[in-house]
């Protein structure tokens, strides 16, 4: 008979959220000029992970506010695009940031975030 072997899978997958490009900052105008980043999972989820995007409103839109993944697409990367908006002000070129929250039931990703994304918005 042969003889008997013990194995043991080891999971090295680490939970993460990917943001491309990454250190540096986006661009908009207030003439509407946008630019976009994609985040991406880096591992499936137990439960939908919904990322959710804002900004300062006077400064910048965001579309679309919120992603979600789940365990299909978890690896396919969404484009997300911030365009600039003219509040009519004289007040010279505005640097301000997009914030992330993230909603799951999922222990690896809850309270999870990307940090300040910067973003400058070139006045008009």
């Amino acid at each position: 008979t042969p003889p008997v072997v013990s194995c043991t899978n080891l999971d090295n997958d680490s939970a993460g959220i990917d943001l491309s490009p990454s250190g540096t900052i986006l661009t908009t105008t207030e003439q509407g000029g946008s630019d976009n980043f994609t985040v991406v999972l880096q591992t499936s989820p137990t439960a939908s992970v919904t990322l959710s995007f804002s900004c300062d409103a006077s400064e910048g839109r965001i579309e679309p506010s919120t992603v979600i993944f789940n365990s299909r697409d978890w690896n396919v990367p969404r484009v997300v695009t911030v365009e600039g908006v003219d509040d009519s002000i004289d007040d010279g070129d505005v640097l301000h940031s997009i914030s992330t929250t993230v909603a799951t039931a999922d222990v690896k990703y809850k309270g999870m975030g990307l940090g300040a994304i910067p973003v400058k918005n070139f006045d008009d």
